[in-house]
């Protein structure tokens, strides 16, 4: 809840409408380093942790639909990366 507007939290993209907010202490968000760090009004970063802070990420595509090169070529890069990577669980 965002008590001081008496609302439920929404979410936003990252340094869209959220920052000018933040930096007028209207509220708080969990953005990216980098989103964090692009120009715009000033905000204070805090790290989450001392554990790295992770969430789930699913990369989704037709199987059955013809995949232009860049976009062959990048599955291939992703798929490689998450098999190459113990903390990643592919799901067919």
């Amino acid at each position: 809840m965002c008590w001081a507007a008496r609302s439920p939290p929404r979410a936003s993209t990252p340094r869209g409408p959220v920052a000018p907010l933040v930096s007028k202490g209207m509220g708080v968000a969990v953005i990216p380093r980098s989103a964090a760090e692009e120009p715009g009004p000033p905000i204070e970063l805090r790290p989450i942790g001392p554990e790295p802070f992770t969430w789930p990420v699913a990369l989704v595509w037709r199987a059955t639909r013809r995949q232009p090169p860049a976009a062959k070529a990048f599955l291939a890069l992703a798929i490689a990366r998450a098999e190459a990577t113990p903390s990643v669980r592919l799901v067919a």
